[in-house]
C-alpha cells in the first residue's frame, strides 16, 4: 500500500509538470475541424514526464462483465501512482472490420485518458474556439465574446460516442451551418447504428449537447 509520502511526492511532481507544460499543437485533420492527434500528446508531454520523474502507462483491461475498458496510470520513480476507472470501448457490433474498429477506438481513448489524467485542455493553443470575435459590422468589430459553458450537457453523450463528441464539440463558436451540417451527419451515424432506440438517454443528451452548441454560434 503507498505510504502518504509516496503520494506526496506524486502529486508534487504532477504540479511541476503542469507549471513546466507548454501545450499543444494539433496536426490532426478532420472534415470540418483540426484535433489533436495521440502523437501530438505524447511529443508535447513525454519530455516534460520524464523531467519530472512521471511515466503514464496505458492497457485495456476486461471488466467481470466483459466490458473492454482503456486504463490510463501516471507513475513517479519513488513508487507513487494513479489510475482512471478506464473509459469504455464501445465498437459497433455490427462492424465490418471490428479490429480497426477497435484500434481506432483505442487510440481515442488513449489521448482522452492521458489529457484526462493530467489536466489539458483539449482547447490548448486554440484560442479561436474558447473565443470568438463577432462578425457584425463587416467583420471590424474585436471585441471577444465569452462563450457559456454547457452545465453538463454531452457528458452521456461523450462517455459512449467520444469520437462523435469531439467532432461536434468542435463547432463551438463556429458558423450555425458547420453545425448544422456536423448534426444532420451525427444522427444519421447514430441511427444507423439504433442508437436513438437502444441508447435513448446518450441520443437525448447528444440534442441537448446540440442545442447548447447553438448558443455560441453565428448566425
Amino acid at each position: 500500500m503507498e505510504n502518504l509520502e509516496t503520494q506526496k511526492k506524486l502529486h508534487t511532481a504532477l504540479i511541476a509538470f503542469k507549471r513546466e507544460f507548454a501545450g499543444m499543437k494539433k496536426s490532426g485533420k478532420g472534415n470540418y475541424h483540426s484535433y489533436f492527434t495521440i502523437d501530438d500528446v505524447l511529443q508535447a508531454t513525454t519530455k516534460f514526464l520524464v523531467n519530472n520523474g512521471l511515466v503514464v502507462n496505458q492497457r485495456v483491461v476486461l471488466t467481470s462483465n466483459g466490458e473492454k475498458l482503456l486504463q490510463t496510470t501516471i507513475s513517479h520513480t519513488d513508487g507513487g501512482s494513479i489510475s482512471d476507472d478506464g473509459i469504455p470501448l464501445i465498437i459497433n457490433p455490427n462492424s465490418k472490420n471490428p479490429m480497426q474498429e477497435l484500434g481506432g477506438c483505442i487510440t481515442y481513448a488513449r489521448r482522452y485518458g492521458m489529457t484526462s489524467m493530467l489536466g489539458l485542455s483539449e482547447f490548448d493553443n486554440d484560442c479561436e474556439v474558447l473565443t470568438e470575435k463577432p462578425k457584425g459590422n463587416g467583420g471590424q468589430s474585436h471585441r471577444v465574446n465569452e462563450l457559456p459553458e454547457p452545465n453538463g450537457a454531452g457528458e452521456l453523450f461523450k462517455k459512449s460516442f467520444s469520437t462523435l463528441y469531439d467532432e461536434m464539440a468542435q463547432c463551438k463558436g463556429k458558423k450555425s451551418g458547420d453545425l448544422r451540417k456536423v448534426y444532420t451527419k451525427i444522427v444519421k451515424e447514430l441511427k444507423d447504428m439504433d442508437v436513438d432506440k437502444n441508447q435513448p438517454d446518450e441520443f437525448a443528451d447528444m440534442e441537448k449537447f446540440k442545442d447548447y452548441l447553438k448558443t455560441t454560434c453565428n448566425q
